[in-house]
């Protein structure tokens, strides 16, 4: 009998990555781990650059090849924060894969909520995804799913701190 091959088809949104300083021995941690786990696909978005010293980023790892990609910087007052979306797919049927890091004050939080509202908004497919700093049910969250029509997860896992998490800011 013969057995068709079945591709699993997997995606990865990364936080807090270097992309290549003196702090991970200059390896760009998005492209090292998509070449070692087999990843065809992968993209940066390089959120604050320290030059050799640290290179903070976001990154998407992809079996899927991408389509488009797309970096924005995120408002408020320190720089630092961003956004990647990734798309898979032709044109009106496609899916954007946004990937965020977001402020840890409230004010800027729902500053970036408010421009990420309005580039969500030219999707019909998406999934967002990344470093919240705040609670799935806070006030920034419930504006940004008012003004989107964005669906929580429900995923309830705390992801903070990573060695005894107990606050939900990744989601």
């Amino acid at each position: 009998a013969l057995h068709a091959r079945q591709e699993v088809c997997a995606v990865v949104g990364l936080q807090e990555l270097d992309g290549g300083s003196f702090r991970t021995n200059f390896i760009n941690q998005a492209e090292f781990l998509a070449r070692e786990a087999g990843f065809q696909c992968w993209h940066e978005k390089i959120n604050r650059n320290i030059g050799l010293v640290a290179k903070h980023s976001l990154g998407v790892l992809s079996r899927m090849n991408s389509t488009a990609v797309n970096r924005h910087k995120l408002p408020g007052g320190l720089p630092g924060r961003g956004a990647l979306v990734v798309e898979f797919g032709q044109e009106h049927n496609s899916l954007a894969l946004m990937l965020v890091h977001l402020s840890l004050g409230r004010k800027a939080r729902k500053q970036q909520v408010e421009f990420l509202g309005d580039i969500i908004r030219q999707y019909e497919h998406v999934i967002l995804m990344g470093d919240m700093n705040c609670r799935p049910d806070s006030e920034e969250m419930d504006l940004l799913k008012r003004r989107t029509g964005l669906k929580s997860s429900g995923c309830t896992m705390p992801s903070y701190p990573s060695w005894n998490p107990t606050h939900k800011l990744d989601h």
